[in-house]
């Protein structure tokens, strides 16, 4: 009856990247969410703040629209899995390393507050710069642990300003070295 019909667009969608075990599975679970529901509040503030009067009003709320259904398609393409190219984009964006989904996230957030500044636009640009901040924490990577800190701190013994009493040394700081 509908030969173009795709109904296995749901086996179609990308599958999850190996877990990279340098990123708490929370930290990566919550990017995504904070990504989909970002992305679908921005949307629906998008779709607000075009209710307004001002033609640039208008304009900064197609634009949350868009970076919404950009975030939304991203983070989350089984809710735009009736759009073609979705899950190839979905697929080259999720081969990417987090800083870059972090830059191209906070570029998204950003024009619609130089167009117009109301809450909508406000609250639409600080959803999706939460997702961007979460993904520039992922790409921070792992903190190091208890002992390397230590061999690191120990190491630099010879740039301290006191010593082990707890008196200072006597630093050369520039010609006035030794002087009180």
């Amino acid at each position: 009856m509908y030969p173009n019909t795709n109904f296995n667009a749901a086996n179609s969608l990308p599958q999850a990247l190996p877990p990279n075990e340098e990123v708490p599975w929370l930290l990566r679970y919550g990017a995504r969410a904070a990504g989909c529901g970002g992305g679908l509040l921005a949307m629906f503030l998008g779709i607000w703040t075009t209710i307004g009067l001002s033609a640039p009003c208008i304009i900064a709320g197609i634009w949350l629209v868009l970076a919404g259904f950009i975030m939304t398609s991203l983070e989350a393409p089984c809710c735009c899995m009736f759009v073609e190219f979705v899950n190839q984009f979905s697929t080259w964006a999720d081969s990417r390393p987090p800083l870059t989904k972090a830059m191209g996230y906070a570029i998204l957030g950003i024009p619609d507050l130089f167009l117009c500044i109301e809450l909508s636009t406000i609250f639409g640009s600080c959803f999706i710069f939460i997702t961007a901040v979460l993904y520039g924490i992922m790409a921070l990577g792992k903190k190091a642990d208890r002992s390397e800190m230590l061999a690191r701190a120990s190491s630099v013994t010879d740039t301290t300003l006191v010593d082990d009493r707890g008196q200072p040394r006597d630093v050369e700081v520039g010609r006035f070295a030794g002087r009180t």
